[in-house]
Parts: structure tokens; C-alpha cells; sequence
């Protein structure tokens, strides 16, 4: 059992029959597993290699600025330990970008706004396949990952009986399969966030999810075996802060639906719950 492959060319590319099929399968796969793969999309291969091919010099300049995030979770036995760079519209003026001097890391700034950009655009283009809902409004709510090869990346399975069961969500790693090369795949993995669960009524569900040891590594007997390395790279498509995160009218299908959500709740203040929540 795995979770479906799907590719985006029948949207992009096909006739009425294939984008509609396209869509019918999509809203499944994510209504099924919160999760789905994505293939033939519009990031290009050269760009996701780019992504993963930053020098060692880089990471280290990006490492020395103010309030990188690195956390570790110390509640736990076991330390939840990381490193990531965040980075968002360079028209965000809430949180606005942190960026190094472009002498010390020369073209990073302009491929990371324009990566943002062409993100910003498949994460639209998904939401409209996805609800059918016209792009008027800067709806996000689906996470767009990019990940290497290490692995380890697994989704609670959401059939009741099943909660607690986790499956691994891999990208293809052959040649034959549409990988990249030896470090990362042009597959996309989507997943479902809290508030397009919200908006539509628990039909898409918000999977849990975790990163445990590369599978290569769970039977290893070796006890000073030592985990790679794993890098990843994540789109948050987020609503407009000031948007509702009640549910929507429209994913009420049945007669007698009621909705799930409805605190009258903004994006912003979901979210800062959630930071709260979380640290």
C-alpha cells in the first residue's frame, strides 16, 4: 500500500475529460490519505536540482543569521532535533525575508524569490483542481514538499481502524522514475493542512505525519550505525491572515450536514494558536 503517483500533465495539458479525471483522482488520493504524489508539474527539474545542490560554504553563511530556526524539543526522552531556513513574499512586510549579503552567497536571493513565485503559482493551480473554486482569493493551504533520498518520511493511515499505522512516502528514486539524481526527485509530495480541512469540512483530512529512520536503517543491527543527513524543502501555502477558517458552505454535500468549524476564527489568529500549541 502506497500513496497514489499522479501525474499533473493530464491538468495541465489534457483534454476536458483528462483535467476532470485528474481532478476526481486528486481530491481522492487527498481525501483518502491527506497526501498525494505529484509528477509532471511545473517545477522543473533543473530548478529542484539547483535546490538541493547548495555548496557547504552557503549552508554555513545561512546558518550565521540572526534567529535561524533551530529548535529542539526537549519534552521528550527522545530530542526532536532541526535546522531550517524560512523564508516567505518578499511583499511580507509582518515577517519580512532575513537574507545574507549577496557577496557571500552571490544569485541566492533572486533563485529563492523566483522558486517562491513558481511554488506560489503550483500551489493556486492545485488548490483550483483540488475545490474548483475560482482563484480570486490568495487561497494556500496545501504544503508543496521537495525531498532527497534519505527517506523516512511516513503518514498516519486515516481509516479508523488503522490510526496509530504509519506508511512511507517516498519519492521515486530510479532514473526510470522521474528521479532528479542521486540526492533528490522532481517528485512532488502534497499534503493537506489544517485549514483546507477546516474550509472543507473534514472531507480533506490534515494527516499526521512524522520523519523516522530511513527504511534501510530500521533493521540495522549495527548499534553505532549513524542516520544521514536529511534535507527537504517545503511550500506553506497559507490563506490570506484576515480570511475565515470556519467551514465553507459549499463542502456541506448531505442533507443534514452541519459544519465542524465554526469559532469565528481568523488565519492569523489559527496560526498563532498553533505556534502556541506546538512550542
Amino acid at each position: 500500500m502506497g500513496i497514489p503517483l499522479l501525474d499533473f500533465r493530464a491538468y495541465a495539458q489534457g483534454n476536458e475529460t483528462e483535467k476532470v479525471r485528474f481532478c476526481q483522482d486528486l481530491r481522492q488520493t487527498l481525501a483518502t490519505y491527506g497526501f498525494a504524489r505529484l509528477r509532471g508539474h511545473n517545477i522543473s527539474r533543473v530548478t529542484i536540482r539547483e535546490l538541493f545542490s547548495q555548496s557547504a560554504v552557503g549552508k554555513e553563511k545561512l546558518a550565521e543569521l540572526p534567529k535561524l530556526n533551530a529548535a529542539r524539543d526537549g519534552e521528550r526522552d527522545v530530542y526532536d532535533v532541526w535546522e531550517s531556513l524560512d523564508l516567505g513574499s518578499e511583499q511580507d512586510t509582518v515577517t519580512p525575508n532575513l537574507w545574507v549579503p549577496e557577496a557571500d552567497l552571490p544569485g541566492f536571493r533572486e533563485f529563492m524569490c523566483d522558486f517562491y513565485e513558481q511554488c506560489h503559482l503550483m500551489h493556486i493551480l492545485l488548490l483550483q483542481a483540488t475545490m474548483r473554486i475560482s482563484p480570486h482569493t490568495d487561497f494556500g493551504l496545501i504544503t508543496l514538499l521537495f525531498q532527497d533520498s534519505v527517506g523516512g518520511l511516513e503518514v498516519e493511515r486515516q481509516e479508523l481502524e488503522h490510526r496509530g499505522c504509519y506508511i512511507p512516502v517516498e519519492a521515486p528514486a530510479s532514473a526510470d522514475d522521474d528521479a532528479v539524481d542521486d540526492f533528490s526527485s522532481s517528485t512532488m509530495i502534497l499534503n493537506v493542512g489544517d485549514c483546507l480541512e477546516r474550509w472543507t469540512n473534514g472531507l480533506l483530512p490534515s494527516a499526521n505525519h512524522r520523519v523516522t529512520l530511513p527504511p534501510r536503517l530500521k533493521n540495522q543491527q549495527d548499534p553505532d550505525a549513524i542516520a544521514p543527513d536529511r534535507y527537504s524543502v517545503a511550500y506553506f501555502g497559507k490563506p490570506d491572515r484576515q480570511a475565515s477558517v470556519c467551514s465553507l458552505p459549499e463542502f456541506l454535500l448531505g442533507e443534514g450536514d452541519v459544519p465542524k468549524f465554526t469559532e469565528p476564527m481568523t488565519a492569523w489568529e489559527y496560526n498563532q494558536s498553533r505556534l502556541l500549541h506546538t512550542y
